[in-house]
């Protein structure tokens, strides 16, 4: 309960700024797994997301749909996706304020771990909009 009451601190403290750049963390270590040791694959995934691609290829889908999705392999649309894994799902306030939350690996990563990982953090990010907008 403690983190919650910080996090939400923090929220109240940023509400002012619009984020619509997304925030991506520990792409050196998915860069860092087997899958992705040829350096022009890596040079190729590093462009994708430097241009955002992931996202716009992504979002429309998640923001429509109910639950969570997962993309594996060669359900991605783009090429230099086929190696990767994608689970995301939206949190927030439906109607009023929300995001994304995702992770993205290698079509090997535990797919038992990281698709409960996000729905429990999209239900978390959920709950302090909650307590952040009083809903």
């Amino acid at each position: 309960e403690q983190v919650t009451r910080t996090v939400v601190q923090i929220m109240q403290a940023e509400e002012e700024e619009a984020y619509e750049d997304p925030w991506v963390d520990g792409l050196r270590h998915m860069l860092s797994q087997p899958a992705f040791a040829s350096g022009s694959r890596l040079a190729a995934i590093v462009e994708f997301f430097e241009e955002r691609n992931l996202l716009k290829s992504l979002l429309p889908q998640v923001l429509t749909g109910e639950g969570v999705r997962v993309v594996i392999g060669r359900e991605n649309k783009q090429d230099v996706m086929r190696d990767c894994s994608v689970i995301i799902t939206r949190y927030g306030i439906p109607g009023e304020v929300g995001g994304a939350i995702g992770v993205m690996g290698p079509t090997r990563m535990q797919y038992s771990r990281a698709i409960p990982t996000v729905c429990f953090l999209s239900s978390v990010m959920s709950e302090m909009l909650g307590e952040l907008y009083g809903s």
